[in-house]
């Protein structure tokens, strides 16, 4: 009687300890799960990332996308000029200084809860390299119009209409061109640059004042 029980507590306790063996699988974020829901899909990663380490460490660190071609208006190279410098320059200028394409850029902006706080934000072009973890921080992308830079987004068959209802989408255009068809019916918001650079803190300043009160809504855990 008493072995069999004995017997019975081990066999448990030895099941116990190899649960906690078990890999520990990274959970669904509420934003991919919202995204799920409302879409009737169930969401699907481009890639197995349960083992990856998250690409930007830090979890309160909003994450910006910008266009990985070097055409772009808009490159790692040139953005941290912009959005923090407040002045645009081509990126083949900054290209010739330093070739070397970064992986991500910090972009720093003053808090408007805490004026004596900056917030950081982690600017990449690759966004395959994000774990399902560091797609909860994605709070930006800026678009060219081309429908494949959305097809990396980690959602199935990722509607514009769903990924800009949940990630505050921009598009940079050069005064006097005409934008892709897509720009005029996505919902993002288009900034405009021209040849002269007195307009780009007009432009810098329209992008914080779209980004942050729908980074407040949506992403209550990085509004620091």
């Amino acid at each position: 009687g008493s072995g069999s029980r004995k017997h019975a507590r081990d066999s448990s306790s030895s099941s116990h300890h190899h649960h906690h063996k078990k890999p520990k699988l990274l959970g669904v974020s509420k934003i991919l799960k919202e995204f799920r829901d409302n879409n009737g899909e169930r969401v699907v990663l481009k890639s197995r990332d349960s083992h990856r380490h998250k690409f930007v460490p830090d979890k309160h660190s909003p994450i910006i996308i910008v266009p990985s071609a070097s055409s772009s208006l808009l490159t790692l190279y040139n953005v941290k000029q912009f959005l923090e410098g407040k002045s645009y320059l081509p990126s083949r200028e900054i290209r010739r200084q330093t070739p070397k394409k970064p992986k991500a850029v910090h972009v720093k902006h003053k808090s408007e809860r805490n004026p004596n706080k900056q917030i950081r934000y982690v600017v990449i072009d690759d966004p395959r390299r994000l774990t399902y973890e560091d797609w909860n921080q994605v709070v930006a992308v800026f678009v060219t119009g081309a429908e494949w830079q959305l097809s990396y987004f980690p959602f199935k068959n990722p509607k514009p209409k769903e990924v800009f209802s949940r990630i505050c989408g921009f598009h940079l255009n050069m005064k006097g061109e005409t934008p892709k068809k897509n720009i005029g019916v996505w919902n993002v918001k288009k900034l405009e640059i021209g040849q002269q650079r007195y307009g780009d803190k007009e432009t810098v300043y329209a992008f914080w004042q779209t980004l942050i009160p729908f980074q407040k809504a949506r992403f209550p855990h990085l509004y620091i």
